[in-house]
């Protein structure tokens, strides 16, 4: 059904107009990818995104890669699937190509449980669905790993993060998630997310799975705010 519904509505790009796809080619070529990783801690370069070892400590993730620079088509993208499930095609679309970058930039995940950051209750209630588990979808597909949506949850809302310091997120941010045990001991966990801006949300997530006995955290992301 859907590929019918293709050939008598053909998608169209997002960005540019042009038919075809949702996120066209072109576009995504045009998208700007990030080609130094940065410390989710001090957010400072790093080889591969990797945390400091001066940063490093209990809690924190491992690792951190995030394709593109959340501006321009990536922005409109991402934003524009927050709040309309019909935008989905093109956010796939922009995931798989970040994979494909993630690929030839050497990072390789395996033997991984792929995580995405879950939203509130109320968010879910809004918005009738969570992003991230789009993405996460994704992720799982183009490394083959296995996902599981139950091992996390947010136990509570938080304030715009938007107008918030990084110092006042990474505050407000604490103690938001719980993480199961019977589901986490002993795994390796790769969250996923669209966008990081500060890297509380990760962090935080992170300090919950971590406590629940997770192995080690990894981290990926389509986009970050640089």
């Amino acid at each position: 059904m859907e590929k019918l519904v293709k050939t008598i509505f053909p998608p169209k790009c997002i960005v540019c107009g042009r038919y075809g796809r949702s996120m066209c080619h072109r576009c995504l070529s045009g998208c700007k990818k990030i080609d130094i990783g940065r410390c989710i801690v001090c957010q400072e370069p790093s080889v591969g995104g990797e945390t400091h070892a001066a940063c490093f400590n209990s809690g924190v993730p491992n690792t951190l890669f995030s394709s593109f620079e959340y501006e321009g088509s990536v922005r409109e993208c991402i934003r524009r699937a927050k709040y309309n499930s019909m935008e989905f095609d093109a956010l796939k679309d922009l995931t798989m190509e970040g994979l494909r970058y993630a690929w030839k930039a050497g990072i390789f995940y395996s033997e991984m449980l792929v995580v995405p950051i879950p939203l509130s209750p109320k968010r879910i209630k809004f918005r009738g669905f969570n992003q991230a588990e789009v993405i996460a979808r994704k992720v799982a597909e183009f490394y083959k790993l296995k996902t599981d949506f139950r091992l996390l949850k947010r136990t509570k809302e938080t304030l715009p993060l938007s107008e918030l310091s990084r110092a006042e997120r990474l505050k407000e941010m604490k103690s938001v998630f719980v993480a199961r045990p019977e589901f986490v001991a002993g795994k390796k966990i790769l969250l996923v997310d669209d966008v990081c801006t500060t890297g509380s949300t990760l962090i935080s997530c992170s300090q919950s799975l971590m406590a629940a006995e997770a192995v080690e955290v990894q981290c990926f992301t389509v986009a970050a705010v640089l």
